[in-house]
């Protein structure tokens, strides 16, 4: 059974469709990566998982109860069980760290106040600027801030927006490192970004959104070979010959060719990979390398999105 369920949700804003008919199963302990251009809907879509915005039709289901449709009891339970962090690091600058999160345990009704606020602040490696004033924290530290904030409750769900929209690669590295380790923890994790070298890292699933609709979703493998069908191949051989240069030429399904010295590249099919090799050695050549380079989930999603 899946944690959260997402059944034909849909949300306008006036004319415009920022969620069309979006079906989605998120099961426990799973960190679900959402990219897309600007507009496609992941901001809206995470708001509507987290509780503070409504679809104006169709389902959400969390722990197995209807978000919008259980009794307010039910409803602040499930809220009690996800944390958020807003692409914006919302933070009371005229707090030091240590008194912002002491605001938000109360609220929270958090037993054993501080001890459960200075583990989060060593978790999140804050614990050494907990009397600085948030006015005098850098972007990074800020944004470090809020997911203590999101984390001080122990929550089961993780929603994070942009979590690293702004950083510098040090602030990058902290906040991957923060996520991975609340992954190690089992916690289900939800996250977008425009940086999909991290979402690719990090995430075991993704769901590319665009125009308000999830054109793919599945793992990381599944949506590289989905969407990509043509590779590049590498391939050092001994020698060059003309045989080889002609003879792959005239190959359909070679795409394109460049020489180098005694290096080859080739952009090819997947299927053809083993003729091709097969058609080195037939020429009288040796294969001393021979590697593909992989397609990434940015270059999925330049060609999904364009």
């Amino acid at each position: 059974m899946s944690l959260i369920s997402l059944k034909n949700i849909s949300k306008n804003f006036g004319k415009f469709e920022a969620v069309k008919n979006l079906n989605l199963e998120i099961e426990q302990g799973r960190t679900f990566g959402f990219i897309g251009p600007n507009g496609a809907g992941k901001t809206t879509t995470l708001s509507m998982i987290s509780g503070i915005l409504k679809p104006d039709k169709g389902e959400i289901s969390i722990f197995g109860k209807n978000l919008y449709e259980s009794d307010s009891n039910e409803v602040m339970e499930i809220k009690s069980k996800i944390g958020v962090v807003p692409e914006q690091p919302y933070v009371y600058e005229n707090m030091n760290v240590y008194d912002f999160l002491s605001f938000f345990a109360d609220i929270y009704k958090i037993r054993n106040k501080e001890e459960r606020i200075n583990f989060v602040l060593t978790q999140i490696n804050l614990s050494g600027s907990k009397n600085k004033k948030l006015s005098e924290f850098s972007k990074g530290m800020k944004q470090r801030a809020s997911i203590a904030r999101a984390l001080l409750h122990n929550p089961e769900i993780l929603i994070l927006d942009e979590p690293m929209f702004g950083l510098d690669p040090v602030g990058i590295k902290e906040i991957r490192d923060i996520i991975s380790g609340q992954k190690k923890e089992g916690k289900t994790i939800i996250i977008s970004s425009h940086i999909l070298t991290e979402i690719e890292n990090i995430s075991d699933y993704v769901v590319v959104m665009n125009k308000g609709e999830a054109i793919r979703t599945g793992n990381i493998e599944q949506i590289l070979n989905s969407s990509v069908s043509e590779i590049e191949l590498e391939i050092e051989v001994d020698n060059i010959n003309a045989q080889l240069t002609g003879g792959l030429k005239n190959f359909d399904f070679v795409k394109e060719i460049n020489f180098s010295g005694n290096n080859l590249k080739i952009k090819t099919d997947l299927k053809h990979k083993r003729e091709i090799s097969k058609f080195i050695t037939d020429s009288g050549s040796v294969i001393l390398k021979m590697y593909e380079n992989k397609k990434t989930l940015e270059d999925v999603f330049v060609k999904l999105t364009k």
